[in-house]
């Protein structure tokens, strides 16, 4: 099952002010708990136990990060980032604190090429260890953060005020989107979401749309490939406005 926690921005949409630092690198986030721990749950970690990582890599490979820690079983002896998808084992190749405070931040000067390109594609993960636990306590998979706005279409004849409405946040790990799509405050029935490439419509998200809405999309290579390349935006229509209403483009780092 997919972990969802709140996570900071990493979207800048057209025609909307990128947040200061979304340019500067790509935002990372990872979210930590004793379930994620391969090949078993270690014996004896509280329910509470868990821990958060916050990361910005520069395209000069220079990682920022924090960590924040509660509910272990002692103090934490070290956190790693491993190589590795969400289910599978790989090597520790950074070692980010030993030990470990339960809220600590720090730099790496300039990670490798190989690690870089990891923590961008979603095949890397941060593990906590304890003397109770020394292989791992906590894992988490590192994710990039994405968020979208909407501004509306100039040619429509229904002009409210929805520029900058935040409106589609996710998290791209792996290949997989995990998203969620909250449409409120637009006056008229949406009837439609759909995530374009151009004028081509790679997926639909909802169709009619209401409320809130929850899925999880797996990218062809193609489309994780244009996603990050910024070809993608979201689109929707609403009943006064079919033939669109408004979009967002989609840019990460």
């Amino acid at each position: 099952m997919t972990l969802r926690r709140p996570v900071a921005a990493l979207l800048a949409v057209a025609g909307i002010v990128v947040p200061a630092g979304a340019a500067h690198g790509a935002r990372l986030t990872a979210a930590l708990s004793a379930d994620q721990v391969l090949p078993a749950v270690p014996a004896g970690v509280p329910f509470a136990a868990a821990a958060t990582f916050h990361g910005t890599l520069t395209r000069a490979r220079h990682l920022t990060w924090r960590l924040q820690s509660s509910g272990t079983t002692g103090p934490v002896t070290a956190a790693r980032i491993h190589l590795g998808g969400r289910r599978a084992d790989g090597p520790a190749v950074l070692t980010l604190c030993a030990p470990c405070a339960t809220r600590t931040r720090g730099t790496v000067a300039r990670v490798t090429p190989r690690v870089a390109a990891a923590l961008r594609t979603g095949r890397a993960y941060v593990e906590i260890a304890t003397a109770a636990n020394p292989a791992a306590e906590l894992r988490g998979a590192v994710v990039i953060a994405i968020r979208t706005a909407l501004r509306q279409l100039p040619d429509h004849p229904h002009r409210t005020e929805t520029r900058g409405m935040r409106v589609l946040t996710g998290l791209l790990d792996g290949g997989h989107l995990d998203w969620d799509l909250v449409l409120q405050g637009i006056a008229s029935p949406v009837t439609r979401a759909e995530i374009r490439e151009g004028d081509a419509t790679v997926r639909v998200l909802c169709a009619p749309c209401g409320g809130i809405r929850s899925g999880t999309w797996r990218l062809r290579r193609g489309h994780e490939q244009a996603l990050r390349r910024g070809d993608l935006k979201l689109w929707i229509a609403t009943a006064a406005d079919r033939t669109g209403y408004a979009t967002g483009r989609i840019l990460i780092d």
